[in-house]
């Protein structure tokens, strides 16, 4: 009903975004988002941002016909340690005030989410060795839902810092605990991605921190990081080496015009993702290429997801007491 809505934190989700259950259907929610993007389903434009002297407003917004949900996301760059905190709002189509999100989980869980959609249409159905270049946040979110995707047997971990890469290497350890994956630190991003069926660059370096050289035949890579022309982690050659290259939002990547960090004959060969979900895939040797770069309104039907399920949690928890209380 129009006027009724809630004010959502990160501590309210936190406990709810780990369990296994849910992020399969945030899987499920924006592979579903994909498969409406090809249908004309969805509205995604590029991002907007709104520059001034000492940073910048970034709004992303996005809307599904199918859910019938709009909504926003908005983050500033001010003062110090860069982004956030941020907000996301979401809107019924009847014009009433669904749910806010003040936070970062559902912008990170719907990145993780993208990541995963990505892996499991674009990298070969055997694959079970990952390398992870990068000890970030988003690093640590994204690793546990391609877990969902994919059988993963072993997990390589590279970072700038080794001891970065060993308390990362840590931490994903206890979130799969219980999966018998084996987790290690390699001893530079070089093994690490030699030794993957799949690679994610999730990393805040201005410069490349895997090459084409080291990519074999049936490889998948993801890079989650910078694509601009003076600062991007993965090698340009990568785009115009790679047999597949597709993005979440290919008219994010238009935007960034000269910016970008390919050369305009590289550019034309990157294909939208929602054109891959369900179709043919790929041979086992082709090597394929993830640009992630965040496709909007998949926030909206993620944080639609969320609410809905908070929701089920609340009207179980108060017929539970209304049991007792019987």
């Amino acid at each position: 009903m129009k006027g009724e809505f809630a004010v959502y934190s990160d501590a309210d989700i936190f406990g709810l975004t780990s369990k296994e259950d849910i992020m399969d259907e945030v899987v499920g929610e924006v592979e579903e988002f994909f498969r409406d993007k090809r249908k004309g389903q969805v509205v995604s434009p590029a991002r907007f941002t709104c520059e001034a002297t000492d940073g910048r407003l970034v709004v992303t917004a996005g809307a599904s016909e199918h859910k019938r949900l709009i909504g926003l996301r908005a983050y500033s760059t001010f003062g110090e340690g860069g982004a956030d905190p941020q907000v996301t709002v979401i809107y019924r189509m009847d014009g009433s005030l669904r749910g806010i999100f003040v936070g970062e989980e559902i912008g990170r869980i719907r990145t993780a989410a993208i990541n995963a959609v990505a892996v499991k249409h674009l990298s070969r159905h055997d694959s079970t060795v990952l390398a992870v270049v990068g000890s970030g946040r988003q690093a640590r979110s994204v690793v546990p839902y391609i877990a969902r995707v994919r059988q993963l047997e072993r997990i390589y971990v590279s970072s700038l810092h080794p001891s970065h890469a060993k308390s990362y290497s840590e931490s994903i350890g206890a979130s799969l605990a219980g999966t018998g994956i084996d987790i290690s630190v390699a001893e530079s991003a070089e093994s690490a991605v030699s030794k993957a069926d799949i690679v994610l660059t999730a990393t805040t370096s201005s410069s490349p921190v895997i090459r084409s050289a080291w990519v074999r035949s049936g490889q998948h890579i993801s890079s989650m990081g910078h694509k601009f022309r003076e600062s991007h982690e993965i090698e340009p050659d990568l785009v115009r080496d790679a047999d597949i290259v597709a993005s979440d939002s290919v008219q994010q990547l238009k935007s960034y015009g000269p910016l970008f960090f390919v050369d305009e004959r590289s550019r034309e060969r990157i294909i939208d993702l929602a054109e891959l979900i369900d179709g043919s895939g790929r041979s086992d040797e082709d090597v394929s290429l993830f640009l992630s770069v965040g496709l909007a309104g998949t926030e909206v039907v993620v944080a639609g997801k969320i609410i809905s399920k908070l929701e089920d949690c609340q009207n179980g928890a108060e017929r539970n007491e209304m049991n007792t209380l019987g």
